[in-house]
């Protein structure tokens, strides 16, 4: 892949009133990833060994699988998805993701995937043009501008990028225009939150960190995939505002701290974890959502396939985030009403129930490669992957510093239970119940993070991850 700037991208600005975005024309740039830069070994060490092979079991199962399971006999120019929602766009994005990162990253394996690396990167490229072809910013009635729709142009865009040289000028335009779309939502983007400034939740029962975690992850995407646009600045400035809301305990609204050029009291316009660092998603405390912190200490992903330095607000919280899941602990005699309680501060209202489950203890178990909900989970116990993805990253950017134990060995741990359930299965699925994991598209879940986790030990390994405090727009 040869740098090079792509013209010809349409800006889509303002909106009429019915939601559709208007089209109007600009001088709009891609610059395409610097393949040849990335010569570098890969990483080869036991915790990257592991989780290549769980992204290329991942890749097994969506190609030998759900692909023919979800659109065998269409046979036209572009897939046509069951609906556009999140459980049609998002598995397709994601799988598409997944696909791109193992075929570009050089460690795709037909011995394990059972399908031609050729095969494959139709099969992914047929899934992202498919996806932008849907997409809003190129037909008038497309998926897109909604809730969660950043998440899943993130996905698919990604893969664009990483398959820019393999897309025809037509389908290149229509992957710009869907990244375009989503990124230009956020210029003047109002932050949600689950306590506004003063202390009161306006939100209750859902923290808004994992809705602004992925939002940011768009924004990574925009602002390296077109270095040049006239807004690159405000989406930079706006993901960074994002990274930081997302894990923002209300500590931080007096804090003077300066992060790219503001202190966070600044930045902040709210808070969306409490006190402790623990999250309320689903009306309970939510481990799963505490490990979304993940999505917002992405960004090296995407500053790293630039060769570009991540600003620091990127990882604000983040380290904080995973010490709430490895050691901070959690005591079953203890009744949120108290002022005794860990929560800060305490409204059992907020909560489906107002003590912790036993045994207690740390969400981490010590030890061990389970995994304790405070309140139980409703997507199941069986998920393992977004924990594994996390300590991947937690690893690769040094985010476990205040951990007892380091990063790498929650890795092991966790990334083996998902690797031990793909080996046991003839397709490589991770899951054969819902009592599992209940999600829909719990296979592409997978494969995403998987995909995440080890693009996060590849772009160290290429030596392209560096942080910069440069100032920011704000």
């Amino acid at each position: 892949m040869v740098a090079k700037a792509v013209m010809g991208v349409v800006a889509l600005l303002g909106a009429c009133a019915h939601g559709v975005l208007e089209r109007e024309a600009g001088a709009e740039y891609v610059v395409e990833i610097d393949g040849a830069a990335f010569d570098r070994p890969l990483p080869a060490d036991a915790n990257a060994l592991q989780m290549r092979e769980i992204l290329l079991g991942a890749n097994r199962y969506a190609l030998t699988t759900w692909y023919d399971g979800t659109f065998g006999g269409q046979h036209g120019t572009y897939l046509q998805l069951a609906s556009f929602d999140e459980q049609d766009v998002r598995p397709a994005a994601s799988e598409a993701f997944a696909l791109a990162v193992s075929l570009r990253t050089q460690i795709y394996d037909p011995q394990i995937t059972g399908v031609s690396a050729d095969d494959a990167e139709s099969c992914a490229g047929h899934l992202l043009t498919s996806l932008a072809a849907s997409h809003l910013a190129n037909r008038d009635d497309g998926w897109g501008d909604d809730w969660q729709t950043a998440l899943w142009a993130a996905y698919a865009g990604t893969a664009g990028w990483l398959l820019w040289d393999a897309l025809s000028p037509d389908d290149a335009r229509m992957v710009g225009r869907m990244v375009e779309l989503e990124a230009m939502r956020f210029v003047d983007y109002q932050v949600p939150y689950y306590r506004d400034a003063h202390g009161e939740v306006v939100s209750s029962g859902d923290s808004k960190a994992e809705e602004n975690a992925w939002n940011a992850q768009l924004l990574y995407l925009a602002v390296n995939m077109m270095p040049e646009h006239p807004q690159r600045a405000a989406w930079e400035g706006k993901a960074a505002e994002l990274a930081i809301s997302s894990y923002a305990r209300p500590s931080a609204l007096e804090s003077g701290e300066i992060v790219n050029g503001h202190p966070l009291s600044v930045w902040l316009a709210g808070s969306n974890a409490n006190a402790d660092g623990a999250v309320i998603n689903h009306n309970i405390v939510h481990p799963d959502y505490i490990a979304t912190a993940a999505y917002t200490a992405s960004a090296p992903l995407w500053y790293g396939l630039a060769r570009r330095p991540t600003p620091d607000a990127m990882f604000v919280g983040t380290t904080a985030a995973y010490a709430t899941l490895t050691d901070t602990p959690w005591d079953p005699e203890l009744d949120y009403e108290d002022t005794s309680c860990l929560l800060t501060p305490c409204a059992c209202s907020q909560f489906l129930r107002c003590t912790a489950d036993a045994p207690g203890g740390t969400i981490y178990v010590a030890g061990s490669d389970e995994i304790y909900f405070p309140h139980g989970n409703d997507w199941g116990n069986g998920r393992r992957m977004n924990y594994a993805m996390f300590d991947a990253l937690a690893d690769a950017f040094a985010l476990d510093t205040e951990s007892t134990t380091p990063a790498a060995v929650w890795e092991a741990r966790h990334g083996r239970v998902v690797l031990d359930s793909q080996r046991a299965s003839h397709d490589r699925r991770a899951y054969t119940s819902d009592a599992e994991d209940s999600y829909q598209g719990r296979e592409a879940w997978v494969a995403v993070h998987a995909a995440m986790g080890w693009l996060a030990k590849y772009v160290v390994a290429q030596g392209v991850h560096t942080r910069t405090d440069i100032p920011l727009a704000r």
